[in-house]
């Protein structure tokens, strides 16, 4: 009979740490428009991020937008 209300118990302790555990499954997509790829600063970029605790792939993605040094592409819409 102890055993069963020390798993209870244990049960009832633990519960909540799976539910905090599971991941809400949203992932949200940034989306970069730069007029010429800055490779230091994608990389200065996504670092911040990951200091924040956002995981590529997991937590967000990124949507690089180039305009090749030609700045009428970024006034298109």
């Amino acid at each position: 009979m102890r055993l069963i209300v020390l798993m209870l118990a244990l049960g009832f302790m633990l519960a909540p740490l799976a539910v905090e555990a599971q991941e809400a499954g949203e992932v949200h997509r940034i989306g970069v428009l730069t007029l010429v790829p800055v490779p230091l600063y994608e990389d200065i970029f996504r670092q911040s991020l990951s200091d924040h605790g956002y995981v590529e792939g997991r937590n967000f993605t990124i949507e690089w937008r180039r305009a090749d040094g030609k700045s009428e592409r970024l006034a298109a819409n």
